[in-house]
């Protein structure tokens, strides 16, 4: 059992949220309070998916009781916002009394996310969920969507329709369900008659004019099943949503029987492979006493986990927005277009279970990797409001949300720490054949390696579930081995990432999306990871509280030299820094760019993203100095303004040091930045930044230095080559 503080209630529910600029003494302060291993009896909530019981062992919940547990059922309903009440009313009788509550959830991820978290925060946090009826709205298109769409097809859905269908859910995803069957037509300018063959039925019938419609103008119309308004709890401050659902649920276990079962395999929870053979086993009478003598061990496993052995683990969440409306809670992940195509198929049937889904797997590498027509404009924001990440380019698999371990430095352990499962919060890649923005045809095949690599980590992660390997070191960050930094970003508490899907002509185009397993489609999608966490009940192997541990060491070592967490292509890296931080004054006063934590290889592509940045500050009329014609082995590329006030020198300083260096003269002082970054993983990575003032008097002063270490032992071995220690 590891050494945990054991406490009730848990101390979270206390203790103050760390300031943005807070040490690593009061982030592990914070950690802390939010691990406890109290399982005294109390009030069980068990939310129950009817269609999935058969997989759980019988005699599960009778054996909760017996241990002096008051077991309530709720079960989940097929309409979802009835789900959502009933559930709510359960959690908040509940919540009265004066027992601990803990909830186990009998399905898969998706129904942790979309009925019970949405629940839990209408029962505890009312002030910051709104109930919101659905809509479909139908406005005119602008001139620029009207001068981009095909003009036979833009010409057969104009006037705009006239909306009278009941904005319902089911009738929003029939919609989406047409639009996806003739997405692909309608981008290449099919006919009419196809269209209306492919959708099966003609465009007078209201449901197609109106899918129609919305694919050629996707930002004109607007499609919102019934549900919730979550925007309040996206703009909330850590200090209204820091305790998340700590005060009121003691611990969320959720039981592996659904087809998403990654919250229950990452924190340990037993029963995975008991679920995923029950159908058979039922099926097969001979194979009945094999049956019940595997349910009784799984049984027996369940309820030491949940009664004794579990530790409650702070999980972080996030907000999904579609279409700009905040609406969607996920604890699991989150992802478009590639992953919102292996969901898609859920809008009109069922897939079948996790074969199914792995069955897609050749059509998608085909479709998503050599006809891909999706362009991205991803731009991530940090908690404060500042620009982390602005760009433009083709995407294979959009968004896990949850998949990078950062609870060393934004303090709460994701739901899914994955060194072993790899995935990074957002990764942008390519299709293998495609033609670049400037027409040229180029080849890759990163993006669908990293497709690849994260089905085969996934399915191999199951597999160590389901033998019981030990998992302890292989948590704690995460990356995809197959694609370079700047195709991986990490989110942390409290930041933003947006994403605009287009065509390859820059038109907005409404793409499949999926959120915790379901499938939706949206133009534009936001992310934004939750300040409060969620209380899961973890093993004490498995890879959930492994991560957490390793968090906690990694924040010993901040306090220890006083270094900072960051991460870059999903892993984390430990910062010193010295001197002034850039905030958006330094940048003004010296009239630089801050530096990027990494940068492509090739030189050309560094020159050409840095006077990108420069022109992004209003600096421009860049010229090239570098010896034009082919140089063997060329080490540098250098340019400056039209004004020679600005210069930028890229150059290669060693086989596997890259030096950059900024020059400016603003009135009689001279700013000067230089960068230097290592070769790594395909890739350059920071690795030291300088920042320097030149004043008239010609003596330099030293604003800002700041270092980049992979690990702890790597800045303590470095450390005495940048102190002036006194040895006196």
């Amino acid at each position: 059992m590891p050494d945990l503080p054991t406490t009730r209630p848990p101390l979270l529910a206390a203790a103050p949220p760390p300031e943005a600029d807070a040490s690593a003494a009061q982030h592990e302060t914070y950690v802390r309070a939010g691990m406890h291993t109290d399982r005294e009896p109390g009030i069980v909530v068990a939310i129950c998916h009817p269609l999935r019981m058969y997989r759980v062992p019988d005699g599960l919940l009778d054996d909760l009781r017996k241990l002096g547990f008051e077991v309530r059922v709720v079960e989940t309903q097929p309409e979802r916002l009835e789900s959502i009440r009933g559930i709510r009313e359960a959690l908040a009788e509940a919540g009265e009394d004066e027992r601990p509550l803990d909830v186990i959830v009998f399905s898969g991820d998706g129904t942790l996310d979309h009925h019970v978290l949405v629940a839990a925060f209408l029962a505890f946090h009312p002030e910051l969920v709104v109930a919101q009826s659905g809509v479909i709205e139908v406005e005119a298109p602008d001139e620029a969507a009207l001068r981009g769409a095909h003009p036979h097809l833009r010409d057969a859905v104009l006037p705009a329709p006239t909306v009278e269908l009941p904005a319902d859910e089911e009738t929003v995803r029939r919609i989406m369900a047409l639009r996806m069957r003739i997405r692909r037509a309608v981008l290449g300018g099919a006919s009419l008659r196809r269209i209306e063959r492919i959708a099966g039925a003609p465009i007078t019938d209201p449901y197609v004019h109106l899918a129609l419609y919305a694919s050629i103008f996707p930002t004109s119309v607007t499609l919102r099943a019934p549900g919730y308004d979550l925007s309040r709890l996206a703009d909330a401050s850590r200090e209204e949503t820091y305790r998340g659902l700590y005060p009121w649920i003691r611990s969320i276990a959720v039981y592996p029987c659904g087809t998403a079962a990654d919250n229950a395999l990452y924190a340990g929870v037993p029963g995975w492979a008991f679920a995923r053979a029950s159908r058979l086993l039922r099926r097969l009478a001979p194979l009945e006493g094999l049956r019940r003598r595997w349910a009784e061990s799984t049984r027996e496993r369940f309820v030491r986990y949940f009664a004794r052995d579990g530790v409650v683990v702070p999980a972080r969440f996030s907000l999904v927005g579609l279409d700009g409306s905040w609406q969607l809670l996920c604890s699991h992940a989150a992802s478009g277009p590639t992953g919102g195509r292996f969901f898609e198929g859920d809008l009109e049937q069922k897939t079948g279970g996790l074969w199914g889904y792995l069955a897609k797997i050749p059509r998608l590498l085909v479709e998503e990797g050599l006809f891909n027509r999706t362009l991205v404009r991803v731009r991530a924001q940090s908690a404060d409001g500042r620009v982390r990440l602005d760009l433009l380019g083709r995407i294979v698999e959009g968004l896990y949300s949850n998949r990078a371990f950062i609870a060393g430095v934004g303090s709460i352990p994701s739901t899914n720490p994955t060194g072993f499962a790899g995935q990074s919060s957002l990764i942008v890649g390519t299709p293998i054949l495609y033609r670049d923005l400037d027409g040229s045809l180029r080849l890759d095949s990163r993006g669908v390696t990293a497709f690849t690599e994260a089905i085969l980590k996934g399915l191999l992660g199951r597999w160590m579930h389901l033998v019981g390997l030990g998992v302890g070191k292989l948590a704690g960050g995460g990356r995809f081995a197959a694609l370079s930094p700047q195709q991986q970003l990490t989110l942390r508490e409290g930041e933003l990432v947006r994403m605009d899907f287009t065509d390859l002509e820059q038109r907005p185009l409404s793409v499949s999306t999926q959120v915790s397993g379901d499938p939706f489609q949206a133009h534009r999608m936001d992310v934004q990871v939750a300040w409060g966490p969620l209380p899961l009940l973890a093993q004490p192997d498995s890879l959930l509280l492994a991560a957490v541990q390793r968090s906690l060491a990694r924040l010993r070592d901040e306090q220890t030299w006083e270094l900072e967490s960051h991460f870059i292509g999903g892993l984390p890296f430990y910062r010193h820094r010295s001197g002034s931080a850039w905030t958006r004054s330094l940048a003004e006063r010296t009239g630089l760019v801050p530096p990027l934590r990494s940068l492509p290889v090739r030189l050309d592509r560094v020159q050409a993203l840095m006077l990108r940045r420069f022109a992004a500050i209003g600096v421009t009329g860049f010229v090239d100095t570098t010896e034009q014609g082919f140089t063997l082995g060329r080490r540098g590329r250098h340019a400056h303004d039209t004004e020679r006030r600005t210069h930028l020198v890229v150059l290669r300083v060693r086989s596997r040091t890259l030096l950059v260096r900024q020059v400016r003269q603003k009135e009689d002082t001279v700013y000067e930045a230089r960068t230097h970054y290592r070769y790594w993983w395909g890739s350059w990575v920071i690795y030291d930044h300088q920042v320097r003032a030149w004043p008239p008097d010609g003596e330099a002063r030293l604003l800002l230095e700041e270092r980049w270490f992979r690990t702890a032992e790597a800045f303590q071995d470095e450390a005495p080559a940048f102190f002036d220690f006194d040895g006196r």
